[in-house]
């Protein structure tokens, strides 16, 4: 079932194409998606499709990710916690509140929550409290 009017933060609004209803969940067109979050549609080193809004890039996972009508679509509920989406479906008609996103991570100078990982050569639990007051350094990457 196609979504019939739009509203987005009360206003009603017009996408490249109609986001739908299917098995209880509303799907965005991937274009349509990226203009509602005013994102840009990217793909990673293997193909799988990412919406980039500034550093924040949502991998577009396979579950979350469909055709319909010939059309790669995303769901709306995949979105909504990364982009700070809130939403309500009426009959056919769809309001969505785009709210402040919160960020999340640790930057330069901030203290990280403390957490536990095994040694890498013993095995034994070292916790983030075990250097407080020491220098310490984070190396993180992503496979992607």
């Amino acid at each position: 079932m196609h979504i019939h009017q739009l509203f987005i933060n009360g206003q009603s609004q017009s996408l490249p194409a109609a986001p739908v209803l299917v098995d209880n969940a509303v799907w965005f067109p991937l274009q349509s998606a990226a203009k509602l979050v005013e994102a840009e549609l990217q793909e990673t080193p293997d193909g799988t499709p990412m919406l980039c809004q500034g550093d924040l890039c949502v991998r577009l996972e396979e579950d979350d990710r469909r055709s319909i009508d010939g059309h790669p679509c995303v769901a709306l509920q995949s979105l909504a916690h990364s982009f700070g989406l809130e939403w309500d479906l009426k009959a056919t008609d769809l309001y969505i509140s785009m709210t402040d996103r919160k960020m999340s991570g640790v930057s330069m100078g901030m203290r990280p929550p403390n957490f536990t990982l095994p040694d890498l050569y013993t095995g034994a639990p070292v916790s983030l409290n075990d250097f407080i007051g020491k220098k310490a350094i984070f190396y993180m990457w992503a496979s992607w």
